[in-house]
């Protein structure tokens, strides 16, 4: 059995640009995203860097990320909030992680 999943060109640009980051294919990126919720068990944890790729960031937005953060300490919430993340879903995501450690 198949299903069909539909997305905004933009949603698809992103999820092709973040596939063809790590050379595969759009479908690929997502069965490994899919089997890494399955393994965890509903709960997935990606890297800053995994999150900001996801949200299509590039290499260069990356690395520049990293220069900032050495030079102004600047935190990836910050990040976030320079993309248009509301500070609702910051704190929201900053309260499950701290659930998440008390486990």
């Amino acid at each position: 059995m198949s299903h069909v999943l539909e997305l905004t060109d933009e949603q698809y640009e992103t999820l092709l640009k973040a596939a063809e980051r790590d050379n595969q294919t759009p479908e690929q990126l997502i069965g490994r995203m899919v089997a890494a919720l399955a393994d965890a068990q509903g709960t997935v944890y990606f890297t800053d860097d995994e999150l900001l790729r996801a949200l299509g960031a590039g290499d260069d937005e990356l690395a520049e990320l990293a220069k900032l953060e050495r030079q102004t300490g600047i935190e990836t919430e910050d990040w976030f909030r320079h993309l248009g993340v509301s500070e609702e879903r910051i704190q929201r995501a900053q309260e499950r992680a701290e659930r998440d450690a008390d486990a």
